[in-house]
């Protein structure tokens, strides 16, 4: 339906995610009306286990990928191919680079990054007590799910075992919705197994989460983000001040080349819609 993005199909690889049963508050697991279990996502903590298993990492490995740039969280602001980012790991080196933003509310449901034994690991929000989640001067980093871990590291770690987390959530049962225990592995466990190096950002170059119909992180918010983004980097790339009215960039505008600039230069304006690279 996309047509691959613009990628052959050799580019483009998939696999399945596991799951894992919820279990009722004594412990047995939640039965749907078919008989069968309920079921819900692994994690993202299984993910390179599930490109390793794949076949994927083998693949990548073949054809001389040397880092793997990792997004996990519905977050328009996340650059597919982020070549900051990988430049920033290959001139700093170790196993990981975090990107992560400051935390501006002490409420707000993200895992906190902590250092702990000279090493860098993340905290989930549940798991957080609430003295140190309000504690945003101790703790003024938000893990948001974008890293860059080299293949060398993804391929060490793949098989190892790694906690699981819980969380009480509704489930659809032969009872109708009720509260079991969700299970899930999360990919900051590996954390403490690398070197790492963290990279902050403003929030507003990097993330914009949709997670909820309504509010801070809703789709309205997220396209209002999107959209703010997307004047600054127009302008930062053309020299021209942006329209006024909404507008959408090409993708082309995130890696722009010589050619895109040089199209340009004193190029006229439409008050707003799409913009086309023109190249």
């Amino acid at each position: 339906g996309h047509g691959n993005f613009g990628l052959s199909k050799e580019q483009l690889s998939f696999f399945v995610q596991g799951e894992l049963p919820f279990l009722s508050e004594s412990g047995e697991p939640l039965v749907k009306e078919d008989g069968s279990f309920v079921m819900g996502p692994d994690g993202n903590g299984k993910c390179l286990h599930a490109l390793a298993t794949s076949g994927i990492l083998q693949k990548w490995k073949e054809r001389g990928v040397q880092y793997i740039n990792i997004i996990l969280v519905d977050n328009p602001l996340a650059v597919p191919f982020d070549a900051e980012l990988l430049g920033w790991h290959a001139h700093l080196g170790g196993d990981v680079v975090v990107k992560c933003v400051p935390r501006d509310n002490p409420e707000e449901k993200v895992g906190v990054l902590v250092s702990e034994e000279e090493k860098i690991k993340v905290i989930e929000y549940s798991e957080m007590p609430k003295e140190a989640m309000r504690d945003t001067a101790k703790y003024p980093y938000a893990n948001i799910s974008l890293f860059s871990v080299t293949m060398d590291f993804a391929e060490k770690v793949a098989n190892k075992e790694l906690p699981l987390h819980k969380a009480y959530k509704p489930a659809a049962t032969n009872e109708g919705i009720v509260n079991g225990w969700k299970f899930e592995y999360f990919i900051f466990d590996f954390l403490p197994f690398a070197s790492a190096h963290l990279l902050v950002y403003p929030r507003s170059e990097i993330f914009a989460p949709l997670k909820a119909k309504e509010g801070s992180n809703s789709p309205e918010e997220v396209k209002k983000s999107l959209e703010a983004y997307e004047r600054t980097l127009f302008e930062s790339v053309t020299g021209l001040k942006a329209p006024k009215g909404p507008l959408e960039l090409d993708a082309q505008f995130y890696y722009p080349t010589p050619a895109l600039k040089g199209a340009w230069k004193s190029a006229p304006l439409a008050d707003g819609g799409f913009i086309p690279s023109k190249v």
